[in-house]
């Protein structure tokens, strides 16, 4: 007898873009994609017949969408499993940079430091914002980023087009990648591929 696959819940059900999350249900062979507001996810991996590990895909827009999974034994639709924030004003989503180690393996659970240049004046305002301010960022299981993170103090007062100074660094510290970058003051930026230096 067939066994439907059912779509319970999504944990967390609230994050934003590029979110890690996990479908919980029935899936006895396991799903093929799975897709949020009809957008695919990525990274899905069948952890059981119980539990669907994926990233959310990238959303143009606040609010909640459907979450549906798509496997042999049918495609259940959870209504409304899943919102997605919206960043605050001064929070830039990064996303991507795939960082490596040396041998060419996932900088899993690393994390990055965004480090301003220079100091940042307003114009109009004269307020600075000092350059020894030190973002912290953590890198997934695959070594991406995933979320939104205040880069900026402030958007009206660091200038568009900024230079930072990124680091990147093993779990246990260790420093595998330092260069300057240029982040454009936009609501979502990829940080691409990055591979190590030392």
């Amino acid at each position: 007898m067939a066994i439907d696959a059912e779509l319970t819940a999504v944990t967390p059900d609230v994050g934003y873009s590029f979110a890690a999350v996990t479908l919980i249900g029935l899936f006895p062979f396991g799903p093929t994609t799975a897709t949020f507001g009809g957008i695919d996810a990525t990274s899905v991996v069948v952890v059981d017949n119980a539990h669907i590990t994926c990233l959310v895909p990238l959303s143009g827009a606040p609010g909640p969408v459907n979450v549906q999974v798509f496997t042999v034994e049918g495609n259940p639709t959870l209504v409304d499993g899943f919102t997605y924030e919206q960043p605050a004003t001064d929070a830039t989503l990064i996303y991507g940079g795939n960082f490596q180690d040396a041998l060419g393996n996932p900088l899993a659970n690393g994390y990055l430091t965004f480090r301003l240049n220079t100091d940042a004046m307003n114009s109009s305002s004269a307020v600075q914002v000092c350059a020894s301010r030190v973002v912290n960022v953590t890198l997934g299981p695959d070594g991406n980023v995933y979320g939104a993170y205040p880069i900026w103090s402030n958007s009206t007062l660091t200038p568009s087009d900024t230079v930072y100074t990124v680091r990147a660094y093993s779990a246990s510290g260790q420093l595998v990648w330092d260069n300057q970058m240029t982040i454009p003051n936009t609501s979502t930026f990829d940080l691409g591929t990055w591979v190590p230096i030392y």
